[in-house]
């Protein structure tokens, strides 16, 4: 089974949002860790 990860900078207005999903019912979706670093740009 396919199993994908990202490590992505981006540029955003709003709220931020994150969605996790799997196709296989035998697979429970289990978040450990997520960081979000916002900073000023000048």
């Amino acid at each position: 089974m396919r199993i994908d990860s990202a490590e992505i900078e981006a540029r955003a207005i709003g709220e931020i949002e994150c969605r996790l999903s799997s196709a296989d019912a035998a697979f429970n979706l289990r978040l450990t860790e997520l960081r979000v670093t916002a900073e000023q740009i000048v």
